[in-house]
């Protein structure tokens, strides 16, 4: 009996925990974008600082700056798609 009563308490317990991770897809668009915003704007100032440095020509800073490039493309494009996508104002 006892068992099945912890067993009974793990599934429940799966459950919730189930149900509280599941998002939709429109708050995970949110969140995935919103976190994408923090790093762009960490990486921002990292290379910021950087270009105050005389070393900031180098491969690793060009690098930096290549991703926030490619990481401020992608927001946009997801911001558009956030937009379009079916039942968004």
């Amino acid at each position: 009996m006892l068992n099945t009563d912890k067993q009974a308490d793990v599934n429940a317990v799966r459950g919730e925990q189930d149900s509280a991770m599941m998002i939709s897809p429109a708050e995970l668009l949110d969140t995935s974008v919103a976190q994408l915003q923090t790093l762009t704007a960490f990486l921002g100032e990292q290379l910021g600082d950087r270009n105050d440095r005389p070393d900031s020509a180098t491969s690793e800073a060009r690098a930096c700056g290549e991703i926030l490039l490619s990481l401020s493309v992608l927001i946009l494009k997801l911001d558009a798609g956030r937009h379009m996508a079916p039942g968004r104002s």
